[in-house]
């Protein structure tokens, strides 16, 4: 960089303060930054948290409805007393609003979309079934419903959903790890930006102050 002409102390020093002055602009941009940075980033790691924490309440709460939909629809079949289904019927009721609120939280997502999906066929199965056993036993035919149940037919249904359930719950806890990384490398970069910014303002700095320095 080269300056032309001898310059006198007034304008040397009107460099320098413009100098002083865009140093402090740069640095209160890089600060400015960082801050911003800082905060975006506790800011995602505590709305991922969150949003993983509900995830997985929601998707808890339809194990929960499952067992004890099949609890009351056991007691229903295999109990001489068991004749009251308003444990298992509450149960179904609750199951459609819990899975529609699931699959709003993890729309977008469509790998949490299919293992949702793969839940609810499961559950839709396992109701069809205990629907039939409740059939069975209202037409007075409980050695049949009771055989069917031997045959292992609800128990395996309700196996799969456990199956498709325990993957959902793994999947949500991986998009939390994956998007917990991802806050992570943002972070990094923003670092890594506000560094190479300082050094390249520092080189500036060095370079035009010998350039004045020699006048």
């Amino acid at each position: 960089m080269r300056f032309g002409g001898r310059r006198g102390p007034g304008s040397l020093r009107r460099v320098l303060a413009g100098l002083v002055a865009g140093l402090a602009v740069v640095l209160g941009v890089l600060i400015a930054v960082a801050i911003i940075g800082i905060l975006s980033t506790s800011s995602d790691y505590r709305d991922g948290g969150e949003r993983a924490r509900a995830r997985q309440q929601i998707a808890n709460q339809l194990l929960t409805d499952l067992l004890s939909a099949q609890s009351a629809n056991r007691a229903y079949i295999l109990l001489p007393s068991g004749d009251n289904l308003s444990e298992y019927q509450a149960a179904r009721d609750r199951y459609p609003g819990e899975m529609a609120e699931l699959r709003e939280r993890i729309s977008g997502e469509p790998d949490l979309e299919a293992s949702a999906d793969a839940v609810d066929r499961t559950a839709q199965l396992w109701f069809s079934e205990a629907v039939e056993l409740i059939r069975l036993r209202r037409q007075g035919r409980e050695e049949e419903a009771i055989q069917r149940i031997n045959q292992g037919l609800s128990e395996g249904r309700f196996t799969a959903f456990q199956a498709e359930h325990n993957q959902l719950l793994e999947q949500i806890e991986q998009a939390r790890v994956d998007a917990l990384a991802g806050n992570d490398r943002r972070g990094l970069l923003t670092f890594a930006a506000i560094c190479a910014a300082a050094l390249l303002t520092l080189i500036v700095v060095v370079v035009v102050s010998r350039q004045l320095w020699r006048r």
